[in-house]
């Protein structure tokens, strides 16, 4: 009889993280319908901005990194900071504007919705 209740365990289990992951799946598909991911560029650029020139540089990017490093699970290093400028900054032109950040938050967040579709 144990063995009917650890599989009926391990389903209910699966069934949890199946679901999870629908609704993670929902709340990016809604974030993105929504346009919900503008709103989060808009915010976060906002704060990143720290001249107020409507364009983030370098310094920028770096001090908003070190003002968080205690909210990250992981160690941020300018390697780390400096390749992530580059990947935003499409154009090369050492900034960012608002452009750019919003077709960056839209892009991670239908990353992570490919990558939940894909594990599918």
């Amino acid at each position: 009889q144990i063995k009917p209740l650890m599989i009926s365990h391990t389903k209910l289990s699966e069934n949890k993280a199946r679901r999870k992951k629908e609704l993670e799946k929902e709340n990016i598909k809604r974030i993105l319908r929504d346009n919900e991911a503008e709103s989060i560029a808009i915010i976060l650029f906002s704060e990143i901005d720290l001249k107020h020139d409507g364009v983030i540089d370098i310094s920028e990017l770096k001090w908003f990194f070190k003002k968080h490093k205690d909210d990250m699970d992981v160690k941020i290093g300018d390697s780390f900071i400096e390749e992530a400028f580059s990947v935003i900054d499409s154009d090369n032109s050492n900034a960012i504007d608002l452009k750019k950040m919003k077709a960056f938050i839209k892009a991670m967040f239908q990353a992570q919705l490919d990558k939940l579709a894909y594990t599918d």
